[in-house]
């Protein structure tokens, strides 16, 4: 390879010019008289040694007809031209000026100089090495500050060095130690004491292969590596030169096992190899023998670590982890780790590490002599660092690591990282089923049952568990088996490990023995287990209760006395009640067409938990005691007059907040009045016999007011306010007796308040007239109803005959409506 060199000025020089560099070029010198005033004269020429620097006296003349070297001066030095290229030593070259305190000599007024040169037979130029005893060298003059080539020479004298004598053949290596045993090494070889006349100059070959006791005789293809040394040569990949004075300088591919051309395969690492020397071509002449060796570096063995168990680690535990290394040359730290986003976390705490080294105070801290040591671990599926972050090895990968006692681990300082992994949760099978409570008592229920997370085959039925055994039925119908690839959707267990399927589920079920499990008394659930066995409780996957529904004790009540009740006037009725499980109302009714009648609240209890008194309270065993005014008649809430002595009538029990309904009682316990007492007739024997008049009826023959419901007196119907606030809603109609009517208080509500109003009636009406029943309203009231609408429901009480019933009357109040509504 051709280089062309950069030249720097000589030293003194690059003090004074900020290290300026001059490229050397490639014009080759030609001719001496290219500049014909300057000149010089060398002492010595010829003859120069070998071995050490030889100092040149250099005189020059006629420096002044030059002016670049009137400016800035010029060099003096030793150069070489190879292939066209000068190459030129430097470092020993002098700098010639006519003044400045940089210069190494002065050069005169009248353009002489007169200085020294060191020259040595070598120099190197750049990254080239020149021997001036193999090329021509000369001592060169030329400008300064410029490239030492043709188009800045000054002058030049050719300078020879002295043949030495070729002595006894020596050949060094470098290196010849430590090569890398992985790669090949680029050898550089070089000899001296070759002669080059020996064996009639055809030279001898260095080549880099086994050292054998006969290595001569050896094909050149046994080498790895081969150069052929010999005088005239041109250097090239597979020649050097051998210099007239014995030396030579080349190099060689020194690999730890290379395969020679006849397929034979050498490991250098195991055998002796080396750079040899031996005549070529197949001469006799052992003068050219030699043997240097090379050595490669010694196998690392580097730091290795075993640990067990390494795998299915407690994750809710510490395991002891066993830990061996081998091959360690130093104290070294081992512990549990974690590398995250490239840092190295370990334990902080004495116990999460073991400092192992040589004289350890314990065998689990000794590091033996052959680097090896055997300790244990405490590797728990967590850590705290030091700066207190957790690190959790079951959701992040964890390592035991060893590194280099006295500093905390570095992904570039880790002699091992052996991997730990901790054993995988487990989700255990589970169960769901609907419905598992309230079954049916006395019939099969169908209970969807859906399980998740089984692993293979499963039995799915109906168990007891009765002193430790496990009880289940032995019929087909009785479980589920459910397995992969099952026939039915029913029995196919998925590829997650579900399945969903039904289960008939009895009260009561028969074992494979015969004995029949009562579910209704004996507790009792829907149970998994492995298929073809039979379940224990240690077998069970799961176990899922199942309860039926509980004996149903209707409500019931004594009435005393039912019977005889007086009918002319209230008798005080006790009323005994069991087995309620929530508030209800009792009272008086009649069942009518299907309607069940009953009266106000002064007709009926509501009695529930926390009643506001004895006779409306509900015990918590459900029972009850109270007492009702129990009279021969009833007004209902509409209006209607039930008589009780006409009318079936009893003493009924419903649910609370509700309107009863035949087949919404609890209880319906009939009551029965007395009979009407009828005197027997007056028998005269002394008179003419007379005709018995007829039974004389004695029920009230005062007519009961009654409600006269007009067309659109409904809660559809819609009343409009007069403008004076009033509005009527209804019409009181009395019988053959004149009636005084009493309004009940009311009070309306229309949005979130409340408001005043008047029921307005007159006090008394003639009989068999008619009463319009109105309604006033307060100014507030109408101004907060328009445009609104408010059902409402009247009461008057009207008195007649010496007896009072309340009548209602119900209507829907229209407020006027507002300004935008007009619009």
């Amino acid at each position: 390879m051709r280089i062309n060199p950069r030249f720097p000025a000589p030293r003194a020089a690059r003090r004074a010019s900020a290290a300026l560099a001059l490229a050397a070029g490639t014009l080759a010198v030609t001719a001496a008289g290219a500049f014909a005033a300057p000149a010089i004269t060398v002492a010595p020429t010829t003859g120069l040694d070998l071995a050490s620097a030889n100092s040149l006296t250099v005189n020059g003349t006629g420096f002044t007809s030059d002016a670049v070297v009137q400016a800035t001066g010029l060099y003096a030095g030793v150069t070489a031209t190879v292939d066209g290229s000068v190459y030129a030593d430097n470092a020993n070259a002098k700098y010639i000026r006519a003044s400045g305190p940089t210069a190494d000599t002065l050069l005169n007024a009248d353009g002489t100089f007169s200085t020294t040169v060191a020259a040595s037979r070598r120099f190197t130029s750049g990254a080239t090495e020149i021997d001036c005893a193999v090329v021509q060298c000369v001592l060169r003059t030329w400008r300064a500050h410029a490239n030492p080539d043709a188009t800045n020479l000054l002058a030049l004298r050719p300078i020879l060095f002295a043949l030495a004598s070729p002595g006894t053949p020596a050949v060094t290596v470098t290196p010849s130690v430590g090569l890398d045993r992985d790669t090949p090494t680029t050898v550089t070889v070089a000899g001296s004491g070759f002669d080059p006349n020996t064996a009639n100059g055809i030279g001898f070959y260095a080549a880099y292969g086994p050292i054998t006791s006969s290595y001569w005789t050896q094909s050149s293809r046994a080498f790895g590596s081969v150069k052929w040394v010999r005088p005239n040569a041109t250097p090239s990949a597979s020649g050097e030169v051998l210099n007239p004075d014995g030396t030579w300088r080349t190099t060689l591919t020194a690999s730890p096992t290379y395969t020679d051309g006849d397929g034979t395969t050498y490991d250098c690492r195991r055998i002796t190899c080396g750079v040899i020397t031996f005549a070529a071509q197949g001469n006799a002449n052992r003068s050219f023998d030699t043997a240097s060796p090379v050595a490669f570096a010694a196998e690392v063995i580097p730091p290795a670590v075993s640990a067990t168990p390494t795998s299915g680690l407690d994750r809710d535990a510490t395991t002891t982890v066993t830990v061996r290394g081998t091959n360690f040359a130093g104290g070294v730290y081992a512990g549990l780790s974690a590398t995250v986003n490239g840092t190295v976390l370990f334990g902080a705490g004495q116990s999460d590490f073991r400092w192992i080294r040589a004289g350890g105070p314990t065998p689990e801290t000794t590091l033996a002599g052959d680097g090896s040591f055997t300790t244990t671990l405490p590797v728990s599926p967590t850590f705290r660092t030091g700066d207190g972050t957790v690190v959790d090895c079951r959701v992040t990968q964890c390592a035991i690591i060893t590194w280099p006692q006295h500093s905390n681990p570095t992904t570039a300082s880790l002699y091992t990282s052996t991997p730990v992994t901790f054993a995988a949760e487990v989700i255990p099978p589970a169960v769901s089923a609907t419905p598992t409570s309230g079954l049916d008592r006395d019939a099969t229920t169908t209970v969807t049952v859906r399980g998740t997370n089984f692993a293979g085959g499963v039995y799915a039925g109906l168990s007891a568990t009765v002193n430790g055994t496990v009880l289940f039925g032995a019929g087909q119908s009785d479980f589920r088996w459910i397995r992969a690839g099952g026939p039915t959707p029913e029995t196919t267990l998925a590829g997650d490990g579900s399945f969903t399927t039904t289960l008939p589920v009895s009260p009561t079920f028969r074992t494979g023995d015969g004995t029949v499990v009562d579910c209704r008394v004996t507790a009792c659930a829907i149970a998994t287990w492995p298929q073809h066995s039979n379940p224990t409780t240690a077998s069970l996957y799961t176990s899922t209760p199942v309860t039926f529904a509980a004996v149903v004790i209707p409500p019931s009540v004594q009435v005393s006395p039912a019977t005889e009740l007086n009918r002319d006037g209230a008798t005080t009725v006790t009323i005994n009640g069991q087995n309620y499980t929530g508030g209800t109302y009792v009272g008086l009714t009649a069942t009518v067409d299907g309607r069940v009648l009953y009266g106000d609240q002064s007709t009926f209890h509501w009695v529930r938990s926390g009643g506001p008194t004895p006779a409306e309270t509900l015990n918590a065993d459900g029972t009850f005691t109270t007492t009702i005014a129990v009279t021969p008649t009833f007004v209902t809430e509409d209006g209607v007059t039930v008589d009780c002595r006409v009318t079936q009538c009893a003493i009924s029990s419903w649910r609370q907040h509700t309107i009863p309904t035949p087949e919404a009682l609890y209880t319906n316990t009939p009551l029965a009045f007395a009979a009407a007492v009828i005197p027997p007739p007056v028998e005269r024997r002394d008179e003419t016999p007379v005709t018995p008049a007829p039974p004389v009826d004695r029920r009230d023959p005062t007519p009961t007011p009654t409600v006269v419901t007009p067309k659109g007196t409904s809660v559809k119907r819609a009343v409009t306010i007069a403008k004076n606030g009033t509005a009527t809603v209804g019409t009181i109609a009395v019988g053959s007796q004149a009636a005084t009517l009493a309004p009940v208080k009311l009070t309306i509500k229309i949005g979130k308040k409340r408001y005043a109003a008047s029921v307005v009636v007159p006090k008394k009406v003639a009989a068999g007239k008619k009463a319009a029943v109105k309604l006033k309203l307060s100014k507030k009231a109408i101004a907060a109803l328009k445009g609104r609408s408010l059902k409402v429901t009247v009461k008057v009480k009207v008195t007649a005959g010496g007896k009072t019933t309340t009548i209602t009357s119900k209507a829907t109040l229209k407020g006027a409506a507002t300004k935008a509504a007009k619009k």
